[in-house]
């Protein structure tokens, strides 16, 4: 249910304006939105309320209409479309229209030019959910500010703009804000009424165990109950009714006299809160596991790992607070370490190539007429792969990817025509001094290097399918660039220093390209986090918990399903093991 608060201040206002409170129902908020709001609304309530799936409703009804009545103008433009922006993934260095048009982009595969065009025409309504989450409560910083006078900027600067905020109303975030917020109309979210609460109930667990429910109705009746607090979130009554299903006692749901006391009147105390979401939260996860065929302990010990994680993540300020991003797995864990297993990795694979000397053996050609300057020139070599491939690895912190269309910019045109002219020069001597056989195939090797050298891009969203999209191509970048320079280098030294060093150094170069990817990177932090309880196919397990419905996807990153999870998950976390051990 709904709340018409009121109209916020403009700049040019001291009070702000009143309108009379009213109640509103969730099917007609669109109606409300689009015909008696400034275009510019908050929209708030107590966690849980359901400000999230209020957003979505608004959006799908607004785009419902937007299909069926294009020619609907406001203000002289066509209605915009409504796009949800996760505003904790805000950088609050950019302005809002700058992060809106590359959210955009990024999510939806579009070019940045033309992302930038629909921001800045109108096309696009803004929802910016969770306002309340961009800083820790516990430690607060001026970042929400920030975003809030961006915002305001945004909203100054554009006639008749449109655009949506949510934000706890129980939050010192938004107590501390909402006078900063300008010109804005104010919706609030309130408990689902007790008939609504009954009828939802009624239709999910059914009468096969009315007897349960039933006593969980009697107890919410009373609307100073905690029950009916519990029960007027639609997200825990949703949770209550899988937990009634599953075998659940309706004795759980009633407080005890000490759960029956609260600091602040007309809130739920803190105490039976906890005890009742613990037993929801549990309950929802074994329920989404068995159902999938995972067992619900391990599940909950990886989904906690992976909850600190994120939070450790966010007080280093190395990640959003609540995306996961597969390329950027690694910054969550300790760097040092990480840079130290894949040098470690780079000096393997070096060392594995090397042995390629014992399937070869040295022809009458091959033999060295100087073990001295022979041992010289094959350990120069050794040396300064091991140091490329170890600087490539340290230096390298984005993905790669394979693109024909850099061949067309000014970038890809000087590198094509250098390598052309090396290749050429190149070429011409060895075959000079050589023989044409030899010539032809260094100039093509560095012609072939520099060709794949300049197709080489960092990821673009415009090609990214999925979130594991991303490490595929840039292995494949990173596998045939290498397989390109130790093309190269395997020809060169052949002829210098015989077949097997050929073979052994081209094979080093390929597998050290191979080893300094980001790929690599990833696949070293999933070995190092699953030694401290995440999972070991952790792409594999962030799929499965999407198609469970613990997780979902967001652009080319994951996230919990729901905030009060992922808050459960680290609470559970942090008592399971309070000496800060991990969950192994």
């Amino acid at each position: 249910m709904l709340e018409v608060v009121g109209k916020r201040p403009t700049s040019g206002q001291r009070h702000p304006k009143t309108s009379q409170r009213r109640s509103v129902s969730l099917d007609s908020v669109a109606e409300l939105y689009l015909r008696e709001t400034c275009g510019k609304v908050l929209l708030s309530g107590e966690a849980g309320m359901g400000k999230t799936v209020l957003s979505l409703k608004l959006l799908a009804d607004i785009a419902h209409r937007r299909k069926t009545d294009p020619a609907l103008l406001y203000g002289g433009t066509v209605q915009p479309v409504p796009v949800i922006f996760n505003l904790p993934t805000w950088p609050s260095q950019l302005e809002l229209q700058d992060w809106l048009a590359g959210n955009l982009a990024e999510r939806f595969r579009l070019k940045q030019t033309v992302a930038a065009r629909l921001v800045s025409d109108g096309y696009v309504l803004p929802i910016l959910d969770s306002l309340d989450e961009v800083d820790s409560e516990a430690r607060p910083s001026d970042k929400t500010a920030t975003i809030v006078a961006a915002v305001n900027r945004y909203s100054a600067t554009r006639v008749g703009a449109r655009l949506i905020l949510t934000c706890r109303s129980d939050s010192t975030i938004y107590h501390r804000v909402r006078k900063q917020i300008r010109g804005f109309d104010e919706l609030r979210v309130h408990p689902l009424r007790y008939i609504d609460v009954r009828d939802y109930l009624e239709s999910q667990c059914g009468e096969d165990n009315a007897s349960e429910w039933k006593i969980v109705l009697d107890a919410a009746a009373d609307s100073t109950s905690p029950v009916r607090g519990v029960l007027g979130t639609p997200w825990r009554l949703a949770m209550s009714a899988t937990y009634l299903r599953g075998g659940g006692s309706a004795e759980d749901f009633l407080p005890t006299r000490d759960e029956r006391r609260s600091r602040k009147a007309m809130t739920i105390p803190a105490a039976y809160l906890n005890r009742v979401e613990g037993l929801l939260y549990e309950t929802f996860i074994s329920a989404r596991s068995r159902h999938h065929g995972k067992q619900p302990i391990r599940v909950t010990l990886h989904l906690m790992q992976i909850a600190k994680l994120l939070e450790e993540g966010k007080r280093r300020s190395v990640a959003a607070p609540t995306e996961l991003l597969l390329h950027e797995w690694w910054r969550l864990l300790d760097r040092r370490k990480v840079s130290l297993y894949q040098a470690l990795l780079v000096f393997t694979l070096i060392n594995l190539s090397f042995s390629a000397f014992r399937f070869f053996e040295f022809s009458e050609n091959d033999k060295p007429e100087s073990p001295v300057i022979y041992a010289l020139a094959f350990f120069s070599n050794f040396i300064l792969l091991a140091l490329l491939a170890g600087r490539a690895a340290g230096v390298r912190t984005s993905p790669l990817r394979v693109s024909l269309r850099s061949l067309r910019t000014s970038r890809g045109g000087v590198l094509v025509a250098a390598s052309a002219a090396i290749a050429v020069l190149a070429g011409g001597t060895a075959y000079i001094s050589t023989g044409p056989s030899y010539g032809i195939s260094i100039g093509a090797a560095i012609a072939l290097t520099g060709t794949i050298g300049a197709t080489l891009a960092p990821w673009d969203h415009l090609t990214v399918e999925s979130p594991l999209a991303i490490l595929r191509k840039d292995f494949l970048a990173s596998a045939l660039f290498g397989v390109a320079i130790g093309g190269f280098v395997g020809i060169y030294t052949t002829e210098l220093l015989g077949k097997p060093v050929g073979v052994a150094l081209g094979l080093g170069y390929v597998f050290a390209a191979i080893a300094s990817s980001i790929m690599a990177k990833y696949l070293i932090a999933v070995y190092i986090s699953a030694g401290v309880g995440a999972p070991w196919r952790l792409a594999r397990f962030l799929s499965w918990g999407c198609r469970a419905g613990l997780l979902r996807v967001s652009g080319v990153g994951y996230q919990f399903r729901h905030k009060g999870l992922q808050q459960y998950l680290l609470d559970l976390q942090r008592s399971t093991f309070p000496d800060g051990t991990d969950a192994r």
